[in-house]
């Protein structure tokens, strides 16, 4: 029996992550609301993105540093 090559197309192979980017601060400037998020010891302000997201719709300032150390 033969097994045919599968090869991914062009597409998957540029819809890539970014991992530099999961790294970095993320800032959204919304109302006077604001709020900090800070990630866990192992994580990057992409762990928070979920949350972030949340109160952006909420119309929150939202600020997420990376902390010293991680990322």
């Amino acid at each position: 029996m033969l097994i045919p090559k599968i090869r991914p197309s062009r597409k998957i192979k540029d819809k890539r992550w970014d991992f530099d980017n999961l790294a970095k601060p993320y800032f959204h400037r919304g109302n006077d609301t604001g709020c900090l998020l800070m990630h866990g010891f192992g994580g990057t302000p992409a762990t928070m993105r979920s949350v972030s997201d949340v109160l952006e719709q909420a119309g929150c300032t939202v600020y997420v540093p990376l902390l010293s150390g991680h990322g």
